[in-house]
């Protein structure tokens, strides 16, 4: 979904690149802001990575605890500092035990 950041002022006015920024900014606040799942789904976003190493030169202001306990996240992948979080539906429920949160 991200990549290198454009140099170009104007790509970055694009209503899809803010869109995704949005996506970006909010994504601890999944499944409390109502304005992220149409995106989701718009975009196609399934999985999230968070690690010590993303594309430069943004880093996200994601805290990982928050993540870690986002009902709809599901830890998939953890190695080191890298992890894999699957989105979960809405309508998923809570992980319980034997889940890999």
């Amino acid at each position: 979904m991200f990549g290198a950041v454009p140099s170009d002022t104007a790509i970055l006015r694009r209503p899809d690149l803010r869109e995704r920024a949005l996506l970006r900014d909010r994504l601890s606040a999944l499944g409390s802001d109502p304005r992220l799942e149409p995106l989701l789904k718009k975009y196609g976003v399934r999985y999230v990575y968070f690690g010590s190493r993303t594309y430069w030169p943004y880093i996200p202001g994601w805290n990982l605890p928050e993540l870690l306990r986002n009902p709809r996240l599901r830890q998939v992948f953890h190695r080191g500092s890298a992890y894999v979080f699957e989105i979960l539906p809405p309508s998923a429920p809570a992980a319980g035990p034997g889940s890999s949160r």
